[in-house]
């Protein structure tokens, strides 16, 4: 009897054994990490981190495996950006955790701040996008001819992309942007603009379909959402 007894125990542990090793050995799917700080990105609020985002974007975008970006705490200058696909993978996360900041000043060309144009299966987490309008606002209250402004976010000819619990403020123009692209999430965002500042839309839909904003929070000088030309089901 003791030696059945043995046996079934021994019997347990093999099997349990060879449950583990078959876990261990399981495939896997890796996320490759990059973080803009190991691209010379500083977090001083002062020196031009615009390179080293693109080049963080080039590595997680031509990632054949999933990717994660990453901006950590801090403040960062980015004068301006384009963050351009198409890319290898269609499961790029970036995670923002500190606060993008853009020039003081504004340019009499530039429409947009930060862009993302021509990617799939974008989902961007956290942050603050800090536009700075300030210096545009006052030289269009003072009545003098002044630019446009810029966008401060931008998602342009884009599909399948999440933006959650992400902070815009102070944009020159609209605070964000959804052009030519379709199933855009915009859930948990913060979007605030002083209430006199001209034409600082929350968020302006154009040609797109196939957008939600959910679990928002919007105080501009204009309209919370503007919807353009060629837009559909949107929630």
């Amino acid at each position: 009897m003791e030696v059945k007894r043995k046996v079934t125990s021994m019997w347990s542990f093999v099997v349990l054994l060879t449950f583990l090793i078959i876990l261990q050995c399981r495939p896997r799917t890796v996320m490759a990490a990059y973080s803009v700080v190991d691209f010379g990105a500083k977090a001083d609020g002062q020196s031009d981190s615009a390179a080293a985002l693109l080049a963080t974007w080039a590595k997680a975008c031509g990632s054949k495996k999933p990717a994660t970006m990453v901006v950590p705490k801090g403040t960062f200058f980015v004068s301006r950006a384009l963050l351009q696909g198409p890319c290898n993978n269609n499961n790029l996360r970036v995670f923002v955790q500190g606060t993008i900041i853009a020039d003081a000043g504004y340019s009499s060309a530039a429409t947009d701040w930060i862009t993302f144009k021509y990617v799939q299966g974008l989902s961007v987490y956290g942050g603050t996008f800090d536009g700075r309008g300030q210096s545009l606002w006052a030289c269009k209250a003072a009545g003098r001819s002044c630019p446009t402004g810029s966008t401060a976010l931008t998602v342009s000819q884009s599909k399948d992309v999440l933006l959650s619990g992400t902070k815009v403020m102070n944009s020159e123009n609209f605070q964000m942007s959804i052009m030519f692209s379709q199933g855009v999430t915009v859930e948990g965002a913060t979007i605030t603009a002083p209430e006199d500042s001209p034409n600082t839309d929350g968020i302006h839909l154009h040609m797109s379909r196939g957008v939600s904003v959910t679990g928002s929070t919007m105080r501009t000088g204009d309209d919370c959402i503007s919807i353009g030309q060629g837009v559909s089901n949107v929630d």
